[in-house]
């Protein structure tokens, strides 16, 4: 977001607006093809913006989601690579998962398993079904699991794990979830890692008291 504005602020400065609105048209369709690539590879239905408002979801929590939108392929690998550890008895798990594209590029690493959490029932749905049809020679996980229910009620499993989040609720949900992860850990003692994208509410980190040397803040920016 903070590289977003940034961009943008130089953009207007250099282009104008005129020039700058033409950017961005030509750079939205740039990474809506680069986002559908991956469907045609994989098979998959990954791609787009879903606004929660356009879904039925039953929890009362639902104003507290933001609309679906998929991690760029190419960049996921530049954030795992940022882990300190290798992912070998590591379990990846994924709040929003959404329509399973991080679940799919988890995959690709030897994590003990991979999990999504998703609380709308249609993306659910949809990524089951990206789950049941994605092959990729470089799949290296094949425990795959997607569960639909909110994320603030979801048990956090005893298990060292890589905790992901693109940007999936706001600080209210955000904080509950931080909260239950950070009273797993106390109540059993474990290695565990934070993967923020889009990282709006990077403070409650600092609230809540979690290390700094166990979290990864990663900005996708405008135009990666």
């Amino acid at each position: 977001m903070f590289k977003l504005v940034r961009q943008l602020r130089e953009s207007l400065r250099r282009r104008g607006f005129v020039g700058t609105a033409a950017f961005g048209q030509r750079e939205l369709i740039r990474r809506y093809r680069l986002h559908r690539s991956f469907d045609r590879i994989h098979g998959t239905d990954t791609a787009g913006q879903t606004p929660l408002g356009d879904l039925s979801i039953a929890s009362e929590n639902r104003h507290h989601g933001i609309h679906y939108q998929p991690m760029p392929a190419k960049l996921f690998p530049k954030v795992i690579k940022r882990l300190p550890v290798r992912p070998e008895g590591y379990v990846f798990i994924d709040f929003g998962s959404g329509k399973g594209r991080a679940l799919l590029l988890a995959s690709s690493y030897p994590f003990k398993r991979v999990i999504g959490v998703e609380f709308a029932s249609a993306l659910h749905a949809t990524a089951l079904k990206n789950i049941a049809r994605y092959r990729s020679a470089a799949q290296r996980c094949f425990r795959i699991e997607a569960i639909c229910m909110d994320a603030a009620d979801y048990e956090i499993p005893p298990e060292p794990a890589i905790y992901y989040f693109f940007n999936p609720f706001d600080d209210v949900i955000m904080r509950t979830v931080l909260t239950n992860i950070k009273m797993s850990l106390e109540s059993s003692p474990r290695d565990a890692f934070f993967i923020y994208c889009n990282p709006i509410h990077a403070h409650l980190f600092d609230e809540l008291g979690i290390k700094k040397d166990k979290i990864i803040l990663f900005d996708p920016g405008w135009g990666d």
